[in-house]
């Protein structure tokens, strides 16, 4: 009975989401994750399904990915909350910012596909992300400038387990500075220029992000060879809409030769990653 458990157990997973949450700081854990795919704005946003909400987590984990971005903004009261852009009129359908609402206010909305797609809390996506065993990628967008809010986000992130499994990709000091010991730190644009003149740097336990064509072959492998690991960014608004497809599959094929460490995504591309096709 014990083994029959196990067996369902396993196949469960393996059909749902991976059993095991990725660690970004372990080399065996990235490749035996590969390949690893971080699911942008929050996950597999399809129609119907809108960006950062549980839903597209959930689609994510389903589809295979290993990790999610969460946006994350600054309430008018502190609170982390899981939102890409700062003005709301375009996904909820109200006038006003992020940062101009109070958390109370917020968790009135919700997006303009239904109402079953609330505004979620950062601790929200947190919870659920840990749940789905999805590692995460951290955007955050606003309220660093209070001491407070990274340390918040610290908190969650100890609180669900995800630590070894999140890196960010803000730059800012209070980002570096409180969330030093839980996340994987962006590489530096300084630094990177500096690997491109051809110095030696230790980049242990950081990523390096941004668009592909910001990046040669030889630069990826200079960077992993300091330690870093590397995640393109292949998204929708990199590319004229007619030949989006096309491009994205080309990127994709490139970063693959190059042996990049994992992809930062929109749904579509997901094909072109999970297929190699």
């Amino acid at each position: 009975m014990r083994l029959f458990l196990y067996l369902t157990c396993m196949l469960y997973c393996s059909v749902m989401w991976a059993c095991e949450l990725i660690d970004v700081f372990s080399a065996e854990s990235l490749r035996s994750h590969a390949p690893v795919v971080v699911g942008h704005r929050g996950g597999a946003v399809v129609e119907g399904i809108p960006e950062n909400s549980l839903q597209a987590m959930r689609l994510a984990a389903k589809r295979g990915y290993s990790m999610v971005e969460i946006d994350v903004r600054a309430t008018l009261d502190g609170v982390p909350v899981a939102f890409h852009d700062s003005e709301m009129e375009k996904h909820v359908g109200v006038a006003g910012s992020i940062e101009e609402a109070t958390v109370a206010e917020l968790s009135e909305l919700h997006y303009l596909e239904g109402e079953e797609f609330p505004i979620l809390t950062v601790e929200e996506s947190l919870a659920e992300a840990s749940r789905l065993q999805l590692g995460v990628m951290l955007n955050i967008k606003s309220g660093q400038e209070n001491e407070v809010f990274p340390q918040q986000i610290d908190e969650f992130l100890q609180r669900y387990g995800l630590t070894r499994a999140t890196l960010t990709i803000s730059r800012h000091e209070n980002t570096r500075r409180y969330l030093a010991n839980s996340v994987m730190q962006r590489v530096s644009s300084e630094d990177f220029e500096r690997v491109k003149r051809g110095e030696q740097l230790d980049l242990s336990g950081q990523v390096w992000f941004n668009w592909p064509r910001y990046i040669s072959n030889d630069e990826v492998a200079r960077l992993q060879s300091m330690g870093a690991i590397v995640v393109p960014s292949i998204n929708v608004f990199h590319y004229p809409e007619a030949t989006h497809l096309e491009r994205a599959k080309a990127d994709i094929e490139r970063m693959r030769e190059a042996g990049v460490d994992a992809y930062q995504i929109d749904a579509p591309y997901d094909q072109f990653v999970m297929t190699g096709e």
